[in-house]
């Protein structure tokens, strides 16, 4: 919903006095491109930012999770905007969280 949101305000534009291009022009190639790239971008980090809390107090712990879900966010942005669909991001989302889950059993279960 946010890389959506995103997306569609910088499509959009900002209204300054005269409607730019009309009600129903279709905005350039390149307003496209930058639109998915800040659009995914934006909404990666903020799915990093809202993870953050998971490593508090560790600074290594925070920094290695920012940046891994970081990267699933990014992927699952591609993802969403290449598709315009969820589903792949969450089997994505949940293959991740298995693979975690994975390693901290089987770390549990190495002392």
């Amino acid at each position: 919903l946010l890389l959506r949101g995103f997306r569609n305000t910088i499509l959009r534009g900002r209204a300054s006095g005269a409607v730019r291009g009309g009600a129903g022009a279709t905005p350039s190639t390149s307003r496209r491109r930058t639109a998915a790239v800040v659009s995914v971008g934006a909404s990666a980090l903020l799915f990093a930012a809202v993870h953050l809390y998971e490593g508090w107090g560790s600074p290594i712990t925070m920094v290695t999770l920012g940046l891994t879900i970081l990267v699933l966010g990014v992927v699952n942005g591609v993802y969403a905007a290449t598709t315009k669909r969820l589903g792949p991001g969450i089997w994505t989302h949940m293959w991740f969280n298995g693979m975690a889950a994975a390693l901290v059993i089987a770390g549990s279960g190495a002392s």
